[in-house]
């Protein structure tokens, strides 16, 4: 459900930013995708809500934009931008403040909750021994991840929360540092359009660089991904890695609109993977987000998003941003320290055996809090454990796709009946196994096939990447760069248009990521129309395609005279072009200077090859003289073809 925000008499505060609040209702709900009450929902038609106006969400170029009574205040990002709407002109477009309009023309600013139960403590869910009642080994296996990896400062996760307590202990050596921006001289040094953003942003209130977190949710989350190995307090995933702090939530209730922007600032500054703690209910899913998560997959960023914490089937109610479909999206649900699907005092997770990926431990997990620790039940605190694995396998791995990560985090889960039927992979989270098995993982082997590799232009190719294996587990994708134009699949095809000698590469990928390539080269010859009929019109086309040949009857050469006779000045040029002999400075005969072939025949001179044709002097060549047997076998074995 999309919770509104409502502005009253508020419009003359702050430009360009979120204007609305939330109603108190919902401000004090810990709850997802809490149902507002009617009189929350109620339309603008009606008496009370024609004093106010609302903000909307609308593409920048729609007409709808220049209309009576619809403000601009900001570019949101992604194309979208931020409105303030009157009754009249939100009636006009056909937007309310709970619904789209009719034709998707405006969206409402609604509200995106945090994904969180209260905070409490331990850290089972990094290594279980059986601690407060819990089953050895119903733990992620970090231990193990650690010895291959702790992480990497490039791997930068954008946290678009309610910010982070900017010095705790714990997490003030992994923020993200913009290197190119001065703070505190009050100027954009890097031209980012934000001024003094040295630790990221606080979109809430769109003038502050401090993402400040003074609600405790964003703080959690962060722990439970990167909070350092420094002897004090607790350890995130990948304690090596970085946190882009982006404050997009005041409290429960996040702004669409300030969650756009925190994702459009994180594409924009570097981040390599997004943590999404939040989300909202029902369908269809707002506009302005999945424009968001769309150029988060076209950037080549993976998106960890939080299942939701209702107990609902999220594949038939959907909850945004988790159920979006994108391949680099990661929908996390929660489990408790026995491996079963978490219970919360106010709640359950979320479920599907489509739209979410896999679960991670996350009822009662210790992580840090504003000022100190303490304990977070939620998928909020789920997600923040799969991007902190993430960012170690892509430490050992960064040139990994989002997709191939999210492959690598799916295919090494935990299996656990308790999750049959609830996620898509039926399992929890191992970040042991996954981190390992890209550190270990052996690279395929990848073996490409042409047929025929020799041939006339325009010519066809079968290619086959069917032998291609891999010693440690199984070949996912088989990509094929060709003359052509590239192409994919285990078996493809190809057309070939020029003549000349053609490589084809083929790259394969495993399940675990690692490629491999292989070459095959393909031959392609002039279709001379006398050689049609030929038993050597094969040998003739590789010689074409070789540039070995260039026909015989010049300019057009489209005929060979493969029955012809070959003058010692023709087999000069042949010669000189199959052994790639370099131009020649030096005029060794007397009888080529009118012939086309006397660079060729000085060539094969220069190279010993030909001694001339008129011993002992040898100062004539001979060129336009057949050639014989025994002239061509000693110019064969000079050459040592």
């Amino acid at each position: 459900m999309i919770i509104p925000h409502r502005l009253g008499g508020r419009l003359g505060g702050r430009l360009g930013g979120r204007l609305g609040t939330v109603t108190a209702a919902l401000a004090t709900s810990l709850v997802l995708g809490v149902v507002p009450t009617s009189s929350a929902l109620v339309s603008l038609s009606s008496a009370a809500a024609e004093e106010d106006s609302i903000e909307i969400l609308v593409t920048a170029d729609d007409p709808a934009l220049d209309q009576p009574g619809v403000s601009v205040e900001g570019d949101v990002g992604f194309g979208w931008v931020l409105a303030t709407a009157t009754s009249v002109a939100a009636d006009a477009i056909g937007v309310t403040e709970v619904a789209p309009s009719t034709d998707r023309r405006a969206w409402p600013n609604g509200a995106l909750e945090l994904a969180s139960d209260p905070l409490f403590g331990d850290q089972w869910h990094l290594e279980n021994t059986g601690q407060g009642g819990g089953t050895p080994d119903a733990d992620i296996d970090i231990v193990d991840a650690w010895a291959e990896t702790t992480g990497s400062s490039d791997e930068v996760i954008a946290v678009i929360d309610s910010g982070i307590d900017l010095d705790h202990p714990d997490l003030v050596d992994r923020l993200w540092i913009n290197v190119d921006e001065i703070p505190g001289n009050n100027m954009d040094d890097d031209g980012n359009g934000y001024v003094d953003d040295r630790n990221g942003w606080d979109m809430v209130s769109p003038e502050d660089p401090i993402p400040q977190d003074d609600l405790g949710h964003g703080t959690a989350v962060a722990g439970a991904a990167v909070a350092s190995l420094n002897g004090v307090g607790v350890a995130g995933v990948a304690p090596n890695a970085t946190v882009m702090p982006i404050r997009a939530c005041p409290d429960r209730s996040c702004s669409i609109a300030d969650v756009v922007r925190g994702i459009d600032y994180a594409v924009a500054n570097g981040a390599t993977i997004i943590n999404l703690s939040l989300g909202t209910a029902g369908f269809p899913p707002p506009l302005p987000l999945a424009a968001a998560i769309d150029a988060t997959e076209q950037a080549g960023i993976l998106v960890v998003a939080a299942a939701g914490n209702s107990g609902a089937n999220i594949d038939t109610s959907p909850y945004y941003p988790a159920s979006f479909p994108n391949d680099n999206v990661v929908a996390v649900a929660a489990t408790d320290r026995n491996d079963q699907p978490a219970v919360f005092g106010t709640g359950s997770t979320n479920f599907g055996d489509t739209s979410v990926d896999l679960a991670a431990p996350g009822r009662r997990i210790v992580t840090t809090v504003i000022g100190g620790w303490g304990e977070a039940s939620g998928t909020s605190f789920a997600a923040p454990l799969v991007a902190g694995t993430a960012a170690l396998i892509r430490s050992e791995a960064p040139t990994l796709k989002p997709e191939q990560v999210k492959t690598v985090i799916e295919e090494t889960v935990d299996e656990l009946p308790a999750l049959a039927g609830l996620v898509a992979t039926e399992g929890r989270l191992n970040a042991g196994r996954a981190v390992t098995s890209v550190a270990e993982n052996q690279p395929p082997n990848a073996v490409a096939r042409a047929t025929p590799d020799l041939g006339w232009a325009p010519l066809t190719v079968s290619l086959d990447g069917g032998a291609s294996s891999d010693p440690d587990g199984s070949i996912k994708a088989w990509a094929w760069e060709t003359p052509g134009g590239n192409t994919a699949g285990e078996s493809a095809s190809t057309s070939i248009e020029s003549v000349g000698v053609h490589d084809i590469e083929l790259t394969v990928t495993d399940n675990l990521g690692a490629t491999s390539s292989d070459v095959v080269t393909v031959l392609v010859g002039t279709d001379f129309v006398d050689t049609r009929a030929s038993i050597f019109r094969l040998d003739i086309a590789w010689m074409s395609a070789r540039g070995i040949t260039l026909g015989c009857n010049p300019p057009a050469n489209d005929r060979f005279c493969p029955d012809g006779n070959l003058t010692r000045g023709q087999l000069a040029a042949f010669l000189a072009r199959a052994l790639d002999l370099p131009p020649s400075t030096t005029d060794h005969f007397t009888d080529d200077d009118d012939s086309i072939f006397e660079d060729d025949i000085n060539r094969l001179a220069d190279a010993g090859i030909t001694r001339g044709c008129n011993p002992p002097a040898n100062d004539r060549f001979c060129p336009e003289d057949r050639v014989n047997r025994g002239q061509l076998s000693a110019m064969l074995r000079r050459s040592s073809l």
